[in-house]
């Protein structure tokens, strides 16, 4: 039976109930015409509109095919500590930054180096980098990398002629940090957390930057579309669950959810520009678990049927849709597969031959062939996973 059309949203059937598509819509029916809804997960309370009691749902179904990836590895004598894809803009090409300690290299898909930093100079002695992120911070349609210490922040802009590097508001101490364009004005922001309380910092351009303004408490933070439309969103986790904050000059509280879990990641179901998907692993030490809310808020959790530990999301299947992609003893990943209503499956394992660590990976399509390749921290440098 064809699913007919509910208050201007389309629909098609998926395992005998009719869903939105794209990913997105409250309501639920099943394909019979009725409108019994199907048993989607925990129900919010009626007046603070927040939901309680989780409960893993039934483990997702096995894929019929397990994905096959052409392994690199690029060495890193001084050990990688934090990795982030940069987007290729203005005429660039896409790059890995890969963080050491004291330096930032970007490298090309052939494991090239592209270009190399040295933010840390003689008078930061005892000062490390600690991690990385990327957004256009100057305007100029090219990606640039931001860097934190345990002290401060900075920007590093690689260039045509060179690589340039600037400290950004100075002290500027964050325990999580994400980037982007949050107040909505084209240029991307920083948000992070220090001491449980969730800030903003507003780039005003040219090199100068807002002071840090807090708005919520927490310990995590994520960005992204989380509701359609501009700006971006931002995602918190703290031991109360996870919030969403619509983006603009002053972040307002989207929904409040009582998710467990420690680590948090954003991924888009359908094509870009649709509301993003939060995904925060279940805090079990094997990732028995997860738990996503969709664009309206909408909260489902999935179980897995083998221990696992989640390595990032990205669309690793080329289809538009987020994949949940886990790392299993350190050398199979497999990977949950989006589709319009949420994963819809998980492959078989597939071994990789290289051991990785599932801490500090990043995925991001760095050839441009439209699926994300799987960048990961492994013994003595980068191992780079592409799709076969």
């Amino acid at each position: 039976m064809d699913c007919p059309p509910i208050g201007g949203y389309t629909y098609v059937c998926e395992d005998g109930r009719c869903v939105p598509t794209p990913f997105g819509c409250e309501y639920y029916g099943n394909c019979d015409g009725t409108d019994e809804a199907p048993d989607t997960g925990p129900e919010p309370d009626p007046d603070s509109g927040s939901y309680s009691d989780p409960s893993p749902g039934p483990p997702i179904p096995a894929c019929a095919s397990a994905p096959s990836f052409l392994v690199s590895e690029i060495a890193v004598p001084d050990g990688p500590v934090a990795l982030v894809f940069v987007e290729g803009t203005a005429g660039a090409m896409p790059s890995l930054a890969v963080a050491t300690s004291d330096r930032i290299d970007g490298y090309g898909m052939d494991g090239a180096l592209l270009y190399e930093a040295l933010p840390l100079d003689a008078g930061d002695a005892g000062e490390t980098i600690a991690s990385v992120a990327s957004a256009d911070f100057d305007g100029n349609g090219r990606a640039d990398v931001l860097y934190a210490t345990a002290d401060r922040v900075g920007v590093v802009f690689p260039g045509d002629d060179g690589v340039t590097t600037q400290w950004a508001p100075t002290p500027l101490q964050t325990s999580s940090l994400a980037v982007a364009d949050i107040d909505g004005d084209g240029l991307a922001d920083i948000v992070g957390v220090l001491d449980g309380s969730v800030f903003v910092v507003s780039n005003l351009g040219g090199g100068a930057w807002s002071d840090a303004v807090v708005f919520a408490q927490g310990d995590r933070v994520t960005v992204g579309d989380l509701d359609g439309a501009s700006p971006s969103d931002v995602a918190i986790l703290s031991s109360a669950g996870l919030q969403r904050w619509r983006g603009g000059p002053t972040p307002a509280l989207l929904d409040e959810n009582a998710v467990p879990g420690d680590r948090l990641f954003v991924g888009e179901f359908t094509a870009k520009g649709t509301p993003s998907a939060v995904f925060v692993p279940w805090p079990d030490g094997e990732d028995a678990a997860i738990s996503m809310v969709n664009g309206v808020g909408l909260w489902q959790v999935y179980t897995f049927t083998a221990a696992g530990t989640v390595l990032g999301v990205g669309d690793v299947e080329g289809d538009g849709a987020a994949d949940v992609v886990r790392v299993h003893d350190g050398a199979q990943l497999s990977t949950a597969r989006g589709g319009v209503s949420g994963l819809v499956c998980e492959s078989p394992l597939t071994s990789i031959g290289v051991p990785i660590a599932w801490a500090g990976a990043a995925l991001g399509d760095l050839d441009l062939d439209g699926d994300d390749e799987i960048a990961a921290l492994g013994d003595g440098g980068v191992v780079l996973l592409s799709r076969g």
